[in-house]
Order: structure tokens, then C-alpha cells, then sequence
């Protein structure tokens, strides 16, 4: 074997003869080896230089084809005159290169990238990865909730009421934000969906749905105009003329002079009125035929008994008549 030495370094690079070298499919080998000055070894009792490996039986570390050589090792030998920032590693004979109980950790090789690596984990450790996740699934949610009220728009726009309905209802599942349900965003989103949603379902001409979908809207937001509007179209149309009245008069809190619901109230007035009177006779001709059905087994009915006001306090006696 032929040492060559270059004077400058304490690296001694070791030519092998060519028989002596083992080839893998054409693949070039090299070898770095670091020996002390002393080459015989008298200050560690070790012999000529120690020659790390990856377990090849003959101690030569191979290159797999079509690979770069390996970058060489770290400088700095283990002569006693070095300092101690020179000493960063040590050979094994036996087992290659390694770190011993009293041995510094070697420093991390330049150009390995292994710096910034290091750098980035050491940052990331710092990070609260749990908060950055749940916050992120919090704004791709709203994203994707908004984006489907666009596209519910447009549809409703369209008259194609059905497909809009589909479309405000993945932004409701979008939003469905575990976590976030009193979140002010969430919740303004929700709100619209639904509202957005009975819009559809009055031009579907299912006033129930309606009201349903504008009282969900409703909890979540107990002073959104629109919901309110909608439900109060959406009770009338039932003919629920005193809760459609109820939902106007919200809508004036929240807007005195609104002149929409001032119309409504002055509208359904009147029809509240009638209803109440037709609903009274009905039910005063359910007790009537009852009564009579009952009063009859006594040779009577109700044209026997007669109502009576008291004109002092409101109330109304029975008065019995033959």
C-alpha cells in the first residue's frame, strides 16, 4: 500500500493498489483516512491510521453506481498538540468511525445542509402546532362557506332555487367549525346561509321551510333584518297573520321607520281582526253543538242560557232562560 501525504493537512489520503480494491458495478472508490503524526502509534499504543467503513468486510466504503463520491471527513486529527476544537472525531479500527465516551460530538459537516435543517427544527419546536392547525381549519372553512354563498347567489339569481338551496347547504357544512360555534365570523356566515336558504324556499313556495330556516337564522342573529323580513312574508302567506305582525313590529326596533313593515302592520291589521272573529264563531259553534248534544238528554240546549256583560267590569255571566 502506498501512502500519500500531503504536508499542509494532517489528512492522509490512502491510494490502494488497483488489484486490492473491490468494484460494484464500475463504481469508484474512495477512501479518507486521518493517522496521526507519529505513525507507528506510540502515544495511543494504535497502529497506522484507522479506516472507518459502512460493515464491508475488507474496510472500504463503496459508492453505488451512478453516485457522487462522498464528501471527505471532518478536518482536525487527534495529535496531543492539536487544540481541543481540532479533536472533533476518532476511528474505531473495529467498528469504523464513532464517538467515544470522552469524545466530543463531531461538528456537523459544511454544505450538508444539515445546519439549516437543525435551524428550522429548533423554530418549529417553538410553534404551537395544535392552535396553528385548529386556526387553519377555522379560515379554509370560512373560505369555503363563502364561496358557496357566492355560488348560492348567483343560482338564486338565476331562479334555480333548488341548486342554490344545495349550494348554501355545503356552506353550513363547511362552517360546522367545531370549536368556533360562538365565533363572530361563524356565526354572521350561518346566520346568512339560512336566511339565504328561506329566500329559496319562498320562491319554492314553502312557507314552512321558511320560517324554520329564518328562526335558525334568528338565534344566531336576533336582529338580522332580512330573516326577520322573510319569516314575517313567510307567516302571512300561512295566514298567521298575528305572529307575521309580531315578526314587523321586531323589525321596527330595529329600524323605526322602515316603511315595509309600517305597510305590513297597517295591511294585517285588519286581517288579524277578521281572523280572531272567524276563529271565535267557529269555536262558539263547536261548544254550542256539544252543548246541545249533552243538554239535549235533559230536554234543553244552549238557547236556554244566555250570556250576559257586566257593563262595570267586562266580565260576562250566564243567565239561564226558559
Amino acid at each position: 500500500m502506498v501512502l500519500i501525504v500531503d504536508e499542509e493537512d494532517d489528512e492522509k489520503q490512502v491510494t490502494p493498489p488497483p488489484s486490492s480494491l473491490k468494484k460494484e458495478d464500475g463504481a469508484k472508490v474512495k477512501v479518507v483516512q486521518r493517522e496521526k503524526d507519529d505513525l507507528t502509534g506510540s502515544s495511543g499504543g494504535r497502529g497506522a491510521a484507522d479506516v472507518g467503513h459502512d460493515e464491508d468486510e475488507d474496510g472500504w466504503e463503496t459508492a453505488s453506481e451512478g453516485r457522487e463520491d462522498y464528501e471527505e471527513a471532518s478536518e482536525g486529527g487527534d495529535d496531543e498538540n492539536k487544540s481541543d476544537s481540532d479533536s472533533e472525531m476518532k476511528t474505531n479500527v473495529e467498528g469504523g468511525i464513532g464517538i467515544g465516551e470522552s469524545d466530543p460530538v463531531p461538528s456537523t459537516p459544511k454544505g450538508s445542509g444539515c445546519n439549516e435543517v437543525l435551524e428550522l427544527g429548533n423554530k418549529l419546536s417553538e410553534v404551537n402546532v395544535e392552535e396553528v392547525n385548529v386556526e387553519e381549519v377555522r379560515k379554509q372553512g370560512l373560505e369555503v362557506a363563502n364561496a358557496a354563498k357566492a355560488e348560492g347567489n348567483a343560482l338564486y339569481g338565476e331562479k334555480k332555487f333548488v341548486e342554490a338551496l344545495q349550494a348554501y347547504d355545503r356552506g353550513l357544512r363547511a362552517s360546522e367549525l367545531k370549536d368556533f360555534e360562538e365565533d363572530p365570523s361563524v356565526k354572521e356566515i350561518r346566520a346568512i346561509l339560512y336566511s339565504n336558504r328561506a329566500a329559496c324556499y319562498i320562491g319554492l313556495d314553502n312557507s314552512d321551510s321558511a320560517v324554520k330556516e329564518c328562526s335558525k337564522a334568528l338565534e344566531l342573529n336576533p336582529a338580522y333584518m332580512k330573516a326577520l323580513v322573510r319569516r314575517a312574508q313567510a307567516r302571512e302567506k300561512l295566514t298567521n297573520y298575528e305572529e307575521a305582525m309580531a315578526d314587523w313590529n321586531k323589525v321596527l326596533e330595529v329600524d323605526p321607520g322602515n316603511a315595509l313593515a309600517r305597510s305590513a302592520l297597517r295591511t294585517l291589521g285588519p286581517l288579524a281582526e277578521e281572523k280572531r272573529e272567524k276563529l271565535k264563531a267557529e269555536m262558539l259553534g263547536k261548544l254550542k253543538e256539544a252543548g246541545n248534544s249533552i243538554l239535549g238528554h235533559f230536554g234543553m240546549s244552549v238557547d236556554n242560557f244566555k250570556t250576559v256583560q257586566d257593563p262595570n267590569t267586562g266580565s260576562y255571566s250566564i243567565q239561564f232562560q226558559r
